[in-house]
C-alpha cells in the first residue's frame, strides 16, 4: 500500500499504517464510540463533514437536495464531494442564508469551476444560480434583519445582485461596519469597497 500524501511505502505501527517518508497515519476505516448502537451513513458523510465545517445546522435537508441533485444529474460524472459543494449552496440560498461556494469548495477539496458547472446543471431544478433576484435578497433581509431593501431595488435597476453586490448594499442600507458586512458575505473588506464606490456612481 502506497502513502495517500506522498506515495511511499507504508509499514504497520501498533495496528495502524503509517508513512515511512511523512509520517503521515492512513486511516481506513472510522468506528464510533458511543454507549448505543450507531450507524454512520457513509454514503453521505462527505454532506455531514461538510456541514460540520461551517456549522450548518439542517444537515437532512441538505442531504434531501443531494439526493435529488443525484437524480437530477442523470448523466456525466460528479464525485460525492462535489455534490455535497453544491447541495450545501442550493440548500442555504433556498432558505435566504448567505452561503460562499469559494469556501466550500476550499473545505472540500473541490474545484470552483467544477461547482459552478454542476450548480448551472441543477439551476433549471431548483432555480438556484450564483445571482440573487430581487425577492431573494429581500428576503435575504428579512432573514438577517437587514434594513436595505430600498437600495437593492435600487441596484436591481442598474446591475446585477452578485453576493459582493448585496453586500454592499446592506453596507450602505445600515449601521454594520466593513468589516462585519465582508465576514457575514465571506467576502474582503476590500471587496465590499469596492462594491461600494460602484454603487455610489451608479445611483
Amino acid at each position: 500500500m502506497a502513502c495517500l500524501m506522498c506515495g511511499s511505502p507504508v509499514k504497520r505501527t501498533t495496528n495502524l499504517l503509517k508513512c515511512a517518508s511523512c509520517n503521515m497515519f492512513q486511516v481506513s476505516r472510522v468506528r464510533i464510540l458511543t454507549s448505543q448502537k450507531a450507524e454512520l451513513d457513509k454514503n453521505l458523510m462527505e454532506v455531514s463533514l461538510l456541514c460540520s465545517e461551517f456549522s450548518y445546522p439542517d444537515v437532512e435537508g441538505v442531504k434531501k437536495i443531494y439526493r435529488s441533485a443525484y437524480v437530477q444529474l442523470n448523466r456525466g460524472y460528479y464525485t460525492n464531494d462535489e455534490l455535497a459543494v453544491v447541495s450545501l449552496y442550493i440548500h442555504s440560498r433556498m432558505n435566504n442564508r448567505i452561503i460562499s461556494l469559494e469556501k466550500t469548495c476550499e473545505a472540500a477539496g473541490v474545484r470552483l469551476k467544477r461547482a459552478r458547472t454542476i450548480l448551472k446543471r441543477t439551476e433549471p431544478y431548483f432555480h438556484v444560480g450564483l445571482l440573487y433576484t430581487l425577492e431573494e435578497a429581500h428576503a435575504l433581509c428579512d432573514t438577517y434583519g437587514y434594513d436595505a431593501k430600498d437600495i437593492l431595488t435600487q441596484a436591481n435597476e442598474v446591475t446585477k445582485l452578485t453576493r459582493s453586490i448585496v453586500a454592499a448594499c446592506v453596507y450602505l442600507g445600515t449601521e454594520m461596519s466593513l468589516k462585519n458586512v465582508a465576514d457575514a458575505f465571506y467576502i474582503s473588506k476590500m471587496t465590499v469597497s469596492e462594491n461600494y464606490r460602484k454603487l455610489e456612481e451608479l445611483l
